[in-house]
């Protein structure tokens, strides 16, 4: 199972990521401001650069215009791009177009969990995505995640049964949450981001990270998911 966080903002943070034993982290990349934790190009690439090739470079924007996805990729060079904006912005013949113009790069498309036609969003998309990345949505939030709330696991589990692609867990995971969600859902792997943060801030913590990562893997050995 990939166990894994977002938000990282530097280098720093990164080691905190390696020490508390996570898979792999992401940053928020862009140049417009809007997420909470957006690192620009520039910062991006320090970071990248710094990553031991053991683990691999992972961006998520909640961009969907294809122009400016492409320059993320082309900035930054991720292996793993996120797309987490609002799906009526970015349709699955959108993904498939960015596919064509970023060969090489796994894409990660978010898929919002909100009733149960939840499904039909996560076939739509599994034959353009490499992996689906099932998340929470809050009102006051733009685009798919971020919002800090679980949501009807019972949902994520139908469509981890349901489709062939791998599946990530995300929506309000947090240490004493995370191994409940995998007996639930069973996924590939699970994600957080809000709850491993100092709690008021966006600064990851070390603690609750290793937490995370230590009642995940704990899941996975007791469920032999």
């Amino acid at each position: 199972m990939i166990v894994q966080v977002y938000a990282i903002k530097s280098v720093e943070e990164m080691q905190i990521c390696i020490d508390a034993g996570l898979d792999r982290w992401g940053l928020e990349v862009g140049k417009k401001g809007i997420m909470p934790s957006e690192m620009n190009f520039e910062k991006t690439r320090q970071v990248f650069t710094a990553t031991p090739s053991n683990y691999p470079k992972m961006a998520l924007t909640i961009d969907t215009n294809i122009d400016d996805l492409v320059e993320i990729v082309t900035e930054t060079q991720p292996d793993l791009f996120h797309l987490c904006g609002d799906i009526e912005d970015l349709p699955p013949e959108g993904v498939l177009e960015l596919r064509r113009k970023i060969p090489g790069v796994e894409i990660i498309q978010a898929i919002p969990i909100t009733s149960p036609k939840s499904l039909d969003i996560a076939l739509a998309y599994e034959d353009v995505a490499d992996i689906l990345f099932l998340d929470s949505v809050a009102p006051d939030v733009k685009g798919i995640g971020i919002a800090g709330v679980t949501h009807d696991w019972s949902i994520s589990q139908k469509i981890v049964e349901t489709v062939k692609k791998p599946c990530i867990l995300a929506g309000g995971l947090s240490p004493e949450n995370v191994a409940e969600s995998i007996k639930a859902v069973r996924p590939w792997g699970v994600d957080s981001n809000t709850h491993t943060c100092i709690p008021g801030t966006w600064k990851k913590d070390l603690d609750r990270m290793r937490r995370f990562a230590e009642a995940a893997k704990g899941a996975l050995q007791d469920q032999d998911v």
